[in-house]
């Protein structure tokens, strides 16, 4: 019985044993596959973390490369631009060269013009001045000739006022000294006997203002009547009579005053120098 209990035991003991050992190499098999899909999970964590680091990488090249043919092409444009910008400014500078040529050919030829203009106009100034200086002189002297032929006028016309003054007076005085004398006097076509009326006659010619003092000359020669006529021993004033006094005196009045008139009258020589003095004026 001991032998069978010892036997029992040692069958337990080596069944226990057996059973450690198949959990041990369970376990094992476990830690085994454990660690092995450890592996491949790492693995393969590891081979997506070089994926992702190639695919970075990958990217970023690309973008080198993007960002190094942007850089170029850039690089590009900005030379494509510059050389543009260089083109331009050599066109405007020609440009502007050409303008300036230009104008200063312009300028050129409009101080040429001006500088002609000019000459010419200092010409005709010039044959202007001596025309007008000849004209003036040619003026002047015929303003002289018109000024001396104005003053012979101007004398001729005051001795024959003053003859015709003169000749006015001595009618009158004649027809006044007649009068008191009592003689017939002649006036126009018919005679008119003017006895008696001398005072009359005399105080009106006394009132014309025109008729100077003036010595009394020779009376003129009239018709002695057939017979003596008789002075009146008052005269009697007569309006019947005395109009033909008042008719002789006006009429030797307005002569006079018509030759005064014609003195004082600008001639046409005078006439002609007040034009010519204006036209020299406005000249």
């Amino acid at each position: 019985a001991q032998a069978e209990a010892k036997a029992e035991a040692e069958a337990a003991r080596a069944a226990k044993a057996k059973a450690a050992d198949a959990a041990k190499a369970e376990r094992e098999a476990k830690a085994r596959a454990a660690a092995v899909e450890k592996e491949a999970a790492d693995r393969k964590a590891s081979e997506e973390r070089k994926a992702k680091a190639e695919a970075a990488k990958a990217n970023a090249e690309k973008a080198k490369q993007k960002a190094e043919t942007k850089k170029r092409d850039d690089a590009k444009k900005a030379a494509a631009a510059e050389a543009a910008a260089a083109r331009a400014k050599e066109r405007n500078a020609a440009a502007q060269e050409r303008a300036k040529a230009l104008r200063d050919q312009a300028k050129a030829k409009a101080d040429a013009a001006a500088a002609r203009d000019e000459a010419r106009a200092a010409e005709a100034a010039e044959k202007a001045k001596t025309k007008a200086a000849a004209e003036q002189a040619k003026a002047a002297e015929k303003a002289a000739e018109l000024k001396a032929a104005q003053e012979r006028a101007r004398a001729e016309k005051a001795q024959r006022a003053e003859e015709a003054k003169t000749a006015s007076a001595a009618r009158v005085a004649a027809v006044v000294k007649s009068a008191d004398e009592g003689k017939p006097i002649s006036a126009g076509d018919m005679g008119v006997d003017f006895s008696g009326f001398g005072k009359a006659f005399r105080e009106y010619a006394e009132l014309e203002p025109k008729a100077p003092p003036a010595p009394e000359p020779e009376p003129e020669a009239v018709e002695e009547p057939a017979a003596p006529v008789e002075e009146p021993v008052a005269p009697v004033e007569e309006p019947a009579a005395s109009a033909p006094v008042a008719a002789a005196v006006d009429s030797e009045a307005k002569a006079a005053a018509k030759a005064e008139r014609e003195a004082n009258a600008p001639t046409a020589e005078e006439k002609a120098a007040a034009e010519a003095a204006k036209a020299e004026a406005k000249a």
